[in-house]
This record gives structure tokens, C-alpha cells and sequence, in this order.
């Protein structure tokens, strides 16, 4: 309930000030850039759901530490993989702008991702203290973040969309490496070889993916009138 409410406390803030402090044009590249970010928990392929689905009820200690090493490994590549391909596709883009998106989209999927990734593990093994606390940190340091840059703007600094964009990457970032820390046991020493470990993920995806997709359902369906307007308009 207490990381529930401080997103949505978090995103009051952003709602209401973002606007205010940046110009329209950049409000539409902000905007561009948080409507392609709904989309990229496709890009992990339903592996997190998958396993939500098959080791839900489990305890953490008894999560087999090489199986899971394997499937982060896995996990990682496919992430690398996709954002090697949108960064590649960002130097063909002609506008700077968009140029800056899509590298801070692939640098953020890889992120976010990661982060439900772990969040995930958490919630199926019931650690609700440990899945609750870093949400708030980056909730509390959105609302921050925020507060500094209006405070900026008032006092005459010109605000662009880029600078914000940049801090909630790098939270992202920063969040992602907590959580490889933190949870270091299930991602680093010996683990099963890629050979091995594909067949299981292989069927995580073809189990988590169905999920995946209906978590995204309506997502897809209420950003209908955004992707218009982003193809139709300048």
C-alpha cells in the first residue's frame, strides 16, 4: 500500500509540473518518450511472468541459486540484444530528438526490465519489505528531482525535456545496480550453461508470455490515441 501510494504520489507531481516547467515542443518528446517506454516489458518475452507462474509460493532460500544464475544470464543477453538493435537504429535517425529517445529508451529497458525482474522474485517469495522499499526510494527521488528542476525554473533556468529524461534513467540505473547487489546470491557464481538453461527458459517464455501480454492489453488499447497523434502530427 505505502509504495502504491508514493507512485502515485510521485506521479502527481510529474503530472503536474513536468508540463509547467518544460516548453510544448519538449512536452511532446517527453510524452514520446514515456509512450514507447509502456512497451518495453515486451521485450523481456514474458520470462519474468513465466516465472512468476511456475516458482510463485516458493521461499527465497530455497531457490535454486544455479538455475537462476542461468536464467538471469539469459535474461541479460536478450535485453543486450534488443538494445544493441535500438541503439543501432537511433544513428539512422535523422532528427536529434529522436535520436536521444531511442537511446534512452534502450538504455532504460534494459533498466526497468532488470529491476521487474527482481521485483518479481520478490513478490512470488512474499519479501514485500524488500520489494516495497526501493519503489519508495525512487518514487522519493522522483519527487525530488522534480522539486529541484521547478525550483530551477523559477528562478529562470530554461528546463529541457532531456534533463529529466536523463534523471529518471539514471534512478533506473542506480535502482538496478542495488538490486544486483543486494540480491547478488541469485545472479553471480556458478550457474548452469546457456546450453542447459535454454530449454527451461525457452518454457518460461512460452508459459509467461500469454501473461505478458494480457498485463499489456490494455495498456496497448488506451495508448491508441497517443500513437496517432505520434504518427500524424509533427
Amino acid at each position: 500500500m505505502l509504495s502504491n501510494c508514493s507512485t502515485i504520489l510521485s506521479g502527481v507531481f510529474i503530472g503536474l509540473l513536468i508540463p509547467k516547467i518544460i516548453s510544448v515542443e519538449g512536452y511532446g518528446f517527453y510524452k514520446t518518450f514515456t509512450l514507447y517506454m509502456t512497451y518495453v516489458g515486451i521485450f523481456h518475452l514474458g520470462i519474468a511472468d513465466g516465472i512468476v507462474l511456475k516458482y510463485g509460493g516458493f521461499d527465497y532460500e530455497n531457490l535454486e541459486r544455479p538455475k537462476f544464475r542461468g536464467f538471469f544470464k539469459c535474461y541479460l543477453l536478450i535485453h543486450f540484444f534488443f538494445a544493441t538493435i535500438f541503439t543501432a537504429c537511433a544513428f539512422f535517425m535523422p532528427n536529434n530528438n529522436n535520436k536521444f529517445i531511442l537511446i534512452m529508451l534502450a538504455l532504460n529497458m534494459i533498466a526497468v526490465n532488470i529491476n521487474t525482474y527482481f521485483q518479481q522474485i520478490l513478490q512470488i517469495t512474499q519479501k514485500f519489505k524488500e520489494y516495497s522499499f526501493p519503489k519508495i526510494l525512487q518514487d522519493t527521488t522522483n519527487i525530488l528531482s522534480i522539486g529541484l528542476f521547478y525550483l530551477l525554473y523559477l528562478r529562470g533556468f530554461t528546463i529541457s525535456y532531456t534533463y529529466y529524461i536523463i534523471v529518471v534513467v539514471s534512478i533506473n540505473c542506480i535502482l538496478t545496480i542495488w538490486y544486483l547487489t543486494q540480491y547478488r546470491d541469485i545472479v553471480f557464481g556458478p550457474s548452469q550453461t546457456l546450453a542447459a538453461t535454454k530449454p527451461e527458459v525457452l518454457e518460461l517464455i512460452k508459459n509467461g508470455f500469454p501473461l505478458l501480454f494480457a498485463n499489456l492489453i490494455s495498456t496497448l488499447i488506451l495508448t491508441l490515441d497517443r500513437q496517432f497523434v505520434n504518427f500524424l502530427f509533427d
